[in-house]
């Protein structure tokens, strides 16, 4: 079984593990359509896209592009009307033979946007809640649960109250109480949406860390142009229920802003060239802002070093 939260890798081991062979695909979407009840025009229009193992794919576009649709048919929230979901080499959705895996079969991990954090538990049994469903062993869920805690920097929290949390700590959590089960791909919908500048920018890093230290595929949907750059191995770019384009980040703005009006809206956002490249290569074109600096010096005090 995929255990992101045993298998950490060290630098040299993932570079010789990527010249050795190349990354297999976790998940692939073939065809889907989607139209909701009442609505005429399609939510998704025969999307077909592929997620590695190992990296963070990004779908990018303005609201009501289809993007959180996509990530629900992925975790079982939403049945596709047509096309064919796999996990690796197991089918979950088969549209054809009406073959549909329920949510709780599927081995994903889900962060919302609301995080979704009760109010009337602990840290602890937050992040426990999962694995108590599924009748894990006791011992098992204090091990899992201690180890995932003090993989998001929240060693010492287990008994502290969801209410008396900060925005950055119950965050933490909800990455927490998705990664406990050791899931196979990480879903995020929009979970900086909720915080500010600063935090946001402190969180997107201690992500990226996190997700090399567990070498997991992430699928994460935002409409932020500068948290997709920063964060993406690949970007898919959305429009009206279609993939309109998919690459490497420079790829997607630079390459066919001519001919791609969704790519040249996007672009057309940020406010100046430095700025795009502190997106692309945010080492080499540092930001003169207090937010950048603190969010650089912090990145250790939210994912531990490995």
């Amino acid at each position: 079984m995929h255990s992101p939260l045993t298998a950490e890798r060290s630098p040299a081991t993932a570079r010789a593990q990527e010249c050795v062979a190349p990354a297999k695909i976790a998940v692939r979407l073939n065809g889907l359509w989607k139209t909701y009840p009442g609505g005429s025009n399609p939510a998704i229009k025969d999307l077909s896209l592929d997620v590695y193992d190992g990296e963070i794919l990004t779908l990018l576009g303005p609201s009501g592009c289809g993007k959180t649709t996509t990530l629900r048919m992925v975790a079982g929230l939403e049945t596709p009307d047509a096309g064919d979901i796999f996990f690796g080499d197991q089918a979950v959705v088969i549209s054809s033979r009406r073959l549909t895996l329920p949510p709780n079969k599927r081995n994903v991990g889900m962060v919302f946007q609301s995080y979704a954090i009760w109010p009337h538990m602990t840290v602890a049994e937050n992040v426990a809640f999962p694995l108590k469903a599924r009748r894990f062993p006791r011992h098992e869920i204090r091990e899992r649960v201690v180890r995932v805690l003090d993989l998001v920097g929240l060693s010492g929290f287990e008994d502290r109250p969801g209410p008396l949390l900060s925005g950055g700590q119950q965050q933490r959590v909800a990455f927490a109480r998705a990664l406990v089960t050791e899931p196979r791909i990480l879903l995020l919908d929009e979970p900086f949406s909720n915080l500010d500048a600063k935090l946001r920018e402190q969180m997107c890093i201690g992500v990226k860390l996190l997700q090399k230290r567990l070498n997991i595929a992430m699928l994460f949907v935002t409409h932020d142009q500068i948290e997709a750059l920063s964060l993406s191995n690949r970007i898919a770019l959305m429009n009206s229920g279609v993939v309109q384009q998919q690459g490497d980040p420079r790829a997607c703005f630079t390459k066919s802003r001519s001919t791609n009006s969704c790519a040249t809206s996007l672009a057309g956002r940020f406010s100046s060239k430095v700025k795009w490249k502190r997106a692309i290569h945010p080492a080499r074109w540092p930001s003169r802002s207090p937010a950048r600096a603190t969010a650089s010096c912090s990145a250790a005090a939210i994912i531990p070093a490995a």
